[in-house]
C-alpha cells in the first residue's frame, strides 16, 4: 500500500524522502517558495481504530503560514482492507485538502 501512496503523491508532484518516507512540495506565494510536508506514519501495532477498522498508515502534513499551521486539521487514514483504488481514491481527496487549505492562507492568496 505504500507504493500507492508514494506513487500517487509523486504524480501530483510530491518529492518523497526515501529515507523518511514523508513527502514535500513547494508552493510559491507573495512571500517566495513555502514547504509544505505529509507525513507517512506506518502503523506497526495496527492499534489505532478508524471507525471499527485497523489502520495501516496515518497521513498528516504542515505547511506554515501566519504563524500556524494552516493543515493542522488535515489527515487521512489508510485502511488495512483498502483496496489500491481506494487508496488512490482517498490519497487524491486528501491531496486536494491541502492544496485548497493552503490556497486560501494570506500569502498564498496574495500570489494567485
Amino acid at each position: 500500500m505504500k507504493s500507492t501512496i508514494d506513487k500517487v503523491l509523486s504524480e501530483s508532484g510530491w518529492e518523497i524522502d526515501r529515507i523518511t518516507g514523508n513527502s514535500s512540495k513547494f508552493f510559491a506565494t507573495a512571500a517566495g517558495q513555502r514547504p509544505a510536508v505529509v507525513y507517512v506514519s506506518r502503523e506497526w501495532g495496527y492499534d489505532m481504530l478508524h471507525y471499527g477498522k485497523r489502520v495501516r498508515f496515518h497521513l498528516s502534513a504542515e505547511y506554515w503560514s501566519e504563524g500556524k499551521n494552516a493543515l493542522s486539521t488535515s489527515w487521512a487514514f489508510i485502511l488495512e482492507d483498502d483496496t489500491v483504488e481506494s487508496t488512490t481514491q482517498k490519497m487524491n481527496s486528501h491531496l486536494a485538502q491541502i492544496q485548497q487549505a493552503i490556497d486560501v492562507t494570506y500569502a498564498r492568496r496574495l500570489h494567485l
